[in-house]
């Protein structure tokens, strides 16, 4: 079954990423470095601070070393498309979150090798039957299958928009149907150790989304930023595209238990981000009808 699943997860991985790409145009992304404090802390937290934390935590919780190596792929995975639906659901920065969804993914190639290796290097104990890591290997799989789908959808998206916007919604989908579809795929060839790796993933996760939200928050509050700006730094940190990270661990190291963190927060990721999107939408429409009571309460 994983051997399946590992040989038809690049197709949809690469729909997805050209689905990204053809969100935005190299314009908007342009006008999003506009914003660059917002884009640079984002992109330093989401890949340097949070991975680091997680490596932190990772050694303080003396997490199994599959998990733990597993735990540090899911702090460094880009951002998803469902974080930019949730963004649009909460009426906040629609635009900055794609920007910043394509700018992580398209560094998230880079860097995803890196954390990799100094996971492995960090936690899997010498001399383990792990299939030869290559980084190398890792990095032109990730150019592949991020970095040129991505660049791609975004260079159509700058010529020819109206057709890019027609591809997008042909492709996004099917890109991420396919991708749940494997979730399931794995979820049921790992039906028998499956609450086993749970129980051992789920305070990890816990963490993870805990950290990351705070992570949002805390850095959105210290520069300030407007609400519009600071929902999608936040719910950029929670919702991730754990696609990328499950085929590392799965098909280029040869870990199957090294998903277990990333598969469990696909769910509770989710969940999270859409009780954010829901409370900040609430909170934005409950603000909405009190400027209209008392215009004074207008946030200009």
């Amino acid at each position: 079954m994983m051997e399946f699943v590992n040989s038809i997860m690049p197709f949809f991985i690469i729909l997805l990423m050209a689905g990204v790409g053809l969100s935005v145009s190299f314009q908007q992304l342009g006008q999003s470095l506009g914003k660059w404090k917002i884009m640079l802390a984002t992109v330093f937290s989401m890949q340097v601070i949070l991975p680091l934390i997680c490596i932190g935590l990772a050694s303080m919780l003396t997490l199994q070393p599959d998990i733990a190596v597993g735990f540090v792929l899911l702090a460094s995975c880009p951002g998803g498309l469902f974080s930019n639906y949730l963004v649009l659901l909460a009426r906040a920065d629609t635009a900055l979150s794609i920007s910043l969804t394509v700018f992580i993914t398209l560094i998230y190639a880079i860097t995803a090798p890196l954390w990799a290796g100094a996971a492995l290097h960090l936690f899997m104990p010498e001399g383990t039957a792990i299939r030869g890591y290559d980084p190398w290997s890792v990095l032109i799989s990730l150019v592949g299958f991020v970095l040129v789908p991505t660049g791609v959808g975004v260079a159509l998206k700058t010529k020819r928009p109206i057709l890019a916007d027609r591809i997008g919604a042909v492709i996004r989908n099917p890109a991420a149907i396919g991708l749940l579809l494997m979730y399931f795929l794995i979820l049921y060839d790992l039906r028998d150790t499956l609450i086993i790796g749970a129980k051992a993933a789920i305070i990890p996760v816990f963490l993870f989304n805990l950290f990351g939200a705070a992570l949002g928050a805390g850095i959105s509050v210290f520069l300030g930023w407007k609400s519009q700006q600071g929902i999608p730094v936040i719910v950029e940190h929670v919702v991730r595209q754990e696609g990328t990270g499950i085929f590392i661990a799965s098909a280029l190291i040869g870990s199957v238990a090294m998903t277990y963190p990333m598969l469990l927060n696909s769910l509770t990721g989710m969940i999270i981000g859409l009780s954010l999107a829901v409370f900040f939408r609430r909170k934005a429409r409950l603000s909405a009808k009190k400027s209209i009571i008392d215009p004074r309460n207008r946030n200009d």
